[in-house]
């Protein structure tokens, strides 16, 4: 029986959620109004795959560059594969529009038959066909933009038979009737919602990616990196308008200067590991093109990475190459049927972070609609070669070995050298998958449990949690196990007491069939959050009044503590303590420089705070 308090708590943080209920759009930008109608189809319910130019010809287009690519593609595979729009980027329209019309007028000295002709091209050979343009006055190239115009140039493209619509961002100028903000977020958000409902009007269904968030992501460097002012914020929005977001720095382009564009590719994946909390089914982040090529700047470890880290994140996979350049090695890896599958598997999970560290290795892990296979994925950060051994329990096989005395088998598969190997684990927590990974190389596994127990099975999320914003890492104080340790920020390890998993409130965790589901999504979910150790997330509150301040801990778990009862929202990424109404918070953490032990507490809940907002485990 809940106490008086505990009743009072709870109708006080129904008051405060709704408080931080996410905004009603901004007012009108003075845009034209359109009728909405319902897309009569779910748009991209897995990732999207193809092709677009940009990243390795950027404005050098022509009508032959398209029709090339695509032959090329039906003759070797990557359409059958699943590579199935073919996008024009930016550069291929004149510099004015039509004087009459107002239409977008085609370059015809680049695309002699026009984008009506060139959308049945694609089409008769089985593609969607994709154009890009900009949200602002002119394109990042100085092209028309689509401001003032967006119903008129979404129909046009309606009329050539468009499938996919890629939106930028540049010039666009602030506001000034909108309610004062610091940046253009209201402003992009009216722009992009505009858009969004002119392409709704269209009877044509067409695929809307948005580059908005690309503009808030502030700069990366390195370990160091910070997210842009308000760049969470146009995350709680994107997805309502489009189906994938382009959320961070252009993907380096192609260019033989000996330089090294793994940085680059890095960049964008510390960027898209902050970012799970958002994807789902026909909402997906978008850490730019597949840059696998003739390029010198990655080596062909670093391409396998790259495929293999996008592929179990679920991102799209839009190759922006020479696919004519194409080595028989790279085809087959990008036609694998089986990473494919890891990639668009149904349930639309985000690979989370199972451990990972600044400069030695990371360890993702992705549940997949069938319960008895885990694909994971282990990449070598280091220059040299690593040999690298990952624990059954990391990846979430987390058995008592006195439940399943006999022991449990798995079937191993690594799968760019498709070798593979059974595996028998008495003890998950003790036995490991071994693997060795040449420099910035990355293995992709598919684990398939052969033994008919439910216990075998991963039965909860688990993995790391950690602060979106510094990737510093939930941490048991020195992994002691005595009732009260203080549960810290800290720089994320490999060590055990930086695994955590999840679960309903009611059943226990001794059910194994309680959450079979994946990751939990509803923030009005109670969730307990323990230890392998069986150690739960706790405060050193009993029947106290709330307090900011009061220190977030671990103790046994108790299934009637209410202490140990949390919520998570995946807009708000906040971890909400139902006791108290307060949000846990690492004080200070804003960047991943900061190495130094931070003790958590419960705090006044904020609005995307970069102390407050976490990924959890999958």
């Amino acid at each position: 029986m809940r106490s008086p308090l505990s009743h009072i708590l709870l109708l006080w943080q129904s008051i405060r959620q709704s408080y931080f209920t996410l905004n009603a759009a901004p007012a009108d930008l003075g845009l034209p109004t359109f009728v909405s109608k319902p897309s009569m189809q779910p748009l991209s319910p897995t990732p999207p795959m193809g092709f677009n130019n940009w990243a390795r010809y950027e404005c050098n287009l022509d009508q032959a560059l398209f029709t090339d690519t695509a032959d090329w593609m039906v003759t070797h595979g990557l359409l059958k594969a699943g590579y199935d729009t073919v996008t024009v980027d930016d550069c291929w329209m004149t510099m004015d529009r039509d004087p009459v019309s107002q239409n977008l007028v085609v370059n015809t000295t680049l695309f002699p038959q026009g984008m009506l002709w060139l959308g049945k091209y694609f089409h008769d050979r089985g593609f969607k066909f994709g154009i890009y343009q900009d949200a602002g006055y002119k394109t990042c190239g100085g092209y028309p933009g689509s401001l003032g115009h967006y119903e008129r140039d979404v129909a046009q493209f309606a009329g050539w038979e468009v499938d996919f619509i890629k939106l930028d961002g540049c010039y666009i100028k602030k506001n000034e009737s909108l309610p004062e903000s610091p940046t253009l977020e209201p402003t992009f958000r009216q722009l992009y919602e505009g858009f969004g409902v002119a392409i709704r009007s269209q009877p044509r269904p067409m695929v809307y990616s948005e580059s908005a968030p690309a503009y808030f992501a502030g700069l990366s460097a390195g370990t160091g990196d910070r997210v842009g002012r308000d760049w969470y914020k146009v995350h709680t929005w994107i997805g309502q308008y489009g189906q994938l977001w382009r959320h961070s720095t252009d993907i380096s382009v192609y260019k033989k200067d000996g330089k090294s564009r793994w940085p680059s590719v890095m960049t964008n994946y510390r960027f898209n590991i902050r970012l799970a909390r958002f994807q789902k089914p026909g909402n997906w982040n978008d850490p730019d093109f597949i840059i696998t090529g003739d390029d010198e700047g990655l080596t062909i470890e670093e391409q396998k990475s790259q495929f293999g880290l996008w592929s179990i994140m679920a991102s799209p996979l839009i190759l922006s190459t020479d696919v004519k350049a194409l080595r028989v090695e790279q085809i087959a890896y990008l036609t694998n049927p089986e990473i494919i599958a890891i990639n668009q598997d149904p349930l639309g999970i985000q690979g989370r972070i199972a451990w990972r560290t600044d400069d030695d290795s990371d360890v993702l892990v992705k549940p997949l609609q069938n319960v008895s296979i885990r694909a994971a994925a282990v990449l070598n950060k280091k220059r040299t070669v690593s040999t690298i051994a990952v624990p059954f329990s990391r990846l979430g096989y987390t058995f008592q070995p006195s439940a399943v005395p006999q022991g449990c088998e798995y079937l191993v598969r690594e799968l760019f050298s498709q070798s593979e190997e059974v595996l028998k684990v008495l003890n998950p927590r003790n036995e490991s998958i071994t693997t060795v990974l040449r420099p910035h190389a990355t293995a992709l596994f598919k684990i398939t449990t052969l033994t008919n127990l439910a216990a075998c099975r991963p039965t909860f999320p688990t993995g790391a949690i950690y602060l979106t914003s510094s990737l510093l890492c939930m941490d048991v104080f020195n992994s002691e196990t005595t009732p009260g340790t203080a549960a810290l920020a800290y720089q994320c390890t490999r060590n055990e007491n930086q695994l955590w998993q999840t679960s309903s409130v009611p059943p226990s965790f001794e059910n194994p069939q309680a959450s079979l589901g994946g990751v939990w999504t509803d923030p009005k979910t109670l969730l307990w959050i323990k230890t392998l150790d069986n150690l739960c997330l706790d405060t050193e509150l009993t029947n106290v009044a709330p307090a900011p301040g009061s220190k977030v801990v671990v103790n046994p778990c108790d299934a009637t503590r209410e202490t140990q009862q949390w919520t998570y929202d995946p807009m708000l990424g906040t971890l909400f303590h139902m006791y108290t109404g307060f949000c846990v918070e690492a004080p200070g953490a804003s960047t991943a420089a900061d190495v130094s032990l931070i003790p958590l507490r419960l705090w006044k809940c904020g609005d995307q705070k970069d102390s407050q907002v976490w990924s959890m485990p999958a």
